[in-house]
């Protein structure tokens, strides 16, 4: 699921990195800070590279991508579009796609590195964008952090 969300068909939580007293903090869209569950992290760039490279992804039939592991397992993301205040953009104005935030910031301009699944120019697509606009906020996929027993 989501980040946030009670059930597979639930878009979740809209979550964004911001600045508090020079440290990078997640916030929702409306403002609280958010905390990740104990164990479970957001992934890297690079980690969305691999997933991207290694598996198959298919869009699915109810605004989701579902994302086949080489093992034949596989994982639904739900799209919930994204949300930005500055823009004027709410998950309900378009959920044909799906953002999922990363943990990684453009080095140069510190801006979010995102995943997109969904339709962009009349295709569908899947890519990691490396420049996101900064004050937007996008669903979370978790991963399962390695160190934690």
């Amino acid at each position: 699921r989501n980040l946030g969300a009670q059930s597979v068909d639930d878009f979740g939580l809209y979550v964004g990195w911001c600045r508090i007293n020079g440290r990078r903090v997640l916030k929702d869209n409306t403002g609280r800070r958010v905390c990740l569950p104990k164990g479970w992290r957001l992934p890297t760039a690079d980690e969305i590279v691999e997933l991207l490279q290694q598996c198959k992804i298919e869009q699915g039939y109810n605004n989701e991508a579902k994302v086949v592991g080489t093992t034949g397992d596989s994982v639904i993301f739900k799209y919930g579009s994204y949300y930005s205040a500055e823009w004027n953009i709410t998950p309900e104005a378009n959920n044909t796609s799906g953002f999922f935030l990363s943990s990684t910031l453009n080095q140069w301009n510190g801006n979010t590195n995102f995943l997109f699944f969904g339709l962009s120019y009349g295709r569908y697509q899947h890519y990691i964008v490396k420049n996101g606009e900064p004050y937007s906020f996008f669903n979370a996929r978790l991963v399962k952090d390695r160190t934690t027993k």
